[in-house]
Parts: C-alpha cells; structure tokens; sequence
C-alpha cells in the first residue's frame, strides 16, 4: 500500500523543507510532519502531461493557455480558475477537478514561490 506523500513549505524560511535523501517527498511517518511553521501540501495521485507529480496549492496552466490553482476541497481535488460572469467580468471560480481537461494540465509553478501567477 502506498503511503499519502506530501510536500511541506517552511514559511519562516520560504524554502521547500528537504528529506533525509535530499528529496521534497514525505510520508505521514516522517518527523518533520506536525511541525507549527510548515503548510503540508498533499500529492494528488495524478501527474501532469509532463509525468510531474501535482499537489495542492500548484498551479497548472491548461492547453489553451488557462492557469488552475489545484487544491483539495470538501469533496476532493478542485481547480481554480478564472471566468467571465456577464455581471462582475473576470470572477475566480473552482469545480472538482474532473469537469475540466485535467489531463492535458501541466505544472508551471505554486502559490507558494509564484504568487505572480494567479494576479490580474
């Protein structure tokens, strides 16, 4: 059985924490997870169109040029996103992760080093 991996961002550092190996992948036994200044962000169980895990908090950029923040929501993996709504112009809005072309997405970067990515 394959355990859940994370990723885990120090915000007092703003650096991805590393593993005994040198990696950024952690497992829920690993002792860096429950520390207080750390945001765990969890694999998704899916690889983009470049065979690149994909976690909450990432940011993907779809074929049509169309940036996803992916994060996990109350019933399971989701996607942000900019729309238009007639009313309000450009909105941020989210669905489930299947009802876009999810497996055409690809990681351009996260919330946490390219906050750049989802301005206006």
């Amino acid at each position: 059985m394959d355990d859940t991996k994370f990723k885990i961002w120090c915000m007092d550092t703003k650096t991805w924490i590393k593993n005994e190996y040198g990696g950024y992948e952690f497992t829920m036994g690993d002792e860096h997870v429950g520390m207080p200044s750390y945001i765990y962000v969890q694999y998704i169980g899916m690889k983009d169109k470049r065979d690149v895990d994909v976690y909450g908090q990432d940011i993907c950029k779809d074929s049509d040029g169309h940036l996803h923040r992916i994060f996990w929501g109350q019933f399971g993996v989701c996607a942000e996103y900019r729309a238009w709504d007639r009313d309000c112009g450009t909105v941020w809005t989210s669905c489930r992760l299947e009802k876009i072309p999810y497996w055409d997405l690809e990681v351009v970067g996260n919330v946490f080093e390219n906050p750049e990515l989802l301005e206006d």
